[in-house]
């Protein structure tokens, strides 16, 4: 019997960076802290198509979102955390844009940026800026963002001081730190020694320091099961603060600019829930945002 000639075999496609995860995404695959700072990025990857009427867009997280195949639903399909979490982040840019205006050899801080873009949708407004997370998240910015001589990531658990002898601030240097829903995840205890960090390392000098956070209130965070993203995690609230005046216990250094309730803007439940609990507090918010300066040295 004669010897049949073997078909060539096709070589197999090698896929394409740009092609997508090799499998569904899960959030099971990741950590509660990884998994927590999926909630902002997903936001911001819809803002445009969503919210278009705040005119915000983030295309490198659309970038982010796309290719790590995080769908949109991965939350639920309730816009009005959504929305809320796109305020908050225009609200953070305004107030960097305006520091930077004013101290343009100024230094950002992003306190547990998770896969925030803040420096690249500042334009070239921030001349220095610095983001800090967890090793894991890091690791996975670092596939999508790359450190610059104006622009650097840090691996770091911000609950830990050291932090401060690895940003590059010096003494004389302004400062705008940032905090973007991150601190109601974090411990109380570890949240007071933050700030009393952050009020004695970077008064020092006499230039200006800004903090920018938001919170959830006491109320909110015993009750963050009831958050519509959150219950597709197992994540949970551990800080809550009755307004920012209430950090000024922390540190008399802390003087407050602004403090406002971002739950209004959440859509009509939200704004309906934060009327309620406005009326059960005497005038509390329900999620705040909040504008901090320290007292020059």
């Amino acid at each position: 019997m004669p010897l049949t000639e073997a078909k060539p075999q096709r070589a197999k496609k090698r896929r394409r960076p740009d092609a997508g995860p090799a499998r569904p995404f899960s959030l099971s695959d990741y950590s509660i802290c990884a998994g927590t700072a999926f909630i902002p990025l997903l936001a911001r990857a819809h803002a445009g198509t969503l919210f278009a009427e705040l005119g915000f867009a983030d295309r490198q997280a659309e970038d982010m979102v796309t290719a790590l195949g995080v769908p949109a639903d991965l939350f639920g399909a309730d816009p009005g955390w959504m929305r809320g979490v796109v305020y908050r982040a225009k609200w953070f840019d305004e107030r960097c844009r305006r520091f930077f205006a004013a101290n343009p050899d100024g230094l950002g801080i992003a306190l547990g940026a998770g896969f925030d873009t803040r420096f690249r949708r500042l334009a070239g407004a921030a001349r220095r800026w610095v983001d800090l997370d967890l090793p894991e998240i890091i690791a996975m910015k670092r596939r999508f963002v790359a450190s610059t001589r104006r622009y650097r990531m840090l691996a770091c658990d911000i609950t830990d001081p050291a932090w401060r002898d690895r940003v590059g601030w010096r003494p004389g240097t302004p400062v705008v730190l940032t905090a973007e829903g991150v601190l109601m995840y974090i411990a109380p205890a570890d949240v007071r020694r933050l700030f009393g960090a952050i009020a004695a390392r970077f008064s020092e000098g006499g230039a200006p320091a800004s903090v920018l956070f938001d919170y959830a209130s006491p109320l909110a965070a015993v009750s963050s099961w009831l958050h519509p993203a959150l219950e597709y995690t197992s994540a949970r609230f551990q800080w809550g603060l009755a307004g920012a005046e209430a950090i000024r216990r922390i540190d008399r250094r802390f003087r407050v600019l602004e403090d406002r309730d971002i739950a209004r803007e959440c859509g009509p439940a939200a704004a309906v829930a934060a009327s309620l609990h406005e009326l059960m507090t005497m005038g509390g918010f329900l999620h705040g945002l909040a504008h901090l300066e320290l007292e020059r040295g």
